[in-house]
């Protein structure tokens, strides 16, 4: 079974300047990758339910591993 995910404008939302430049910048990066990784995951595994769990943990774990390397990145940034 395949789930919808709904656009940020199905569901409402809009991006602003404060959300995608600034102090935001680092949440919505990894949001995009979790979101991008959960929505291939599920996609991958919908003939193989079984298998969902180890690979909705695996996407997530690879969207953590960015954090730190995003968070490093924005040092510079910091007033």
């Amino acid at each position: 079974m395949v789930y919808p995910v709904a656009g940020r404008e199905e569901a409402g939302l809009q991006e602003t300047e404060e959300t995608t430049s600034g102090k935001y910048e680092p949440l919505v990066h990894m949001n995009r990758v979790l979101t991008e990784e959960i929505r291939k995951t599920v996609t991958e595994t919908a003939s193989h339910p079984v298998h969902s769990t180890s690979a909705l943990s695996g996407a997530l774990s690879k969207c953590l591993c960015c954090i730190p390397t995003t968070l490093n990145a924005d040092v510079d940034k910091v007033p």
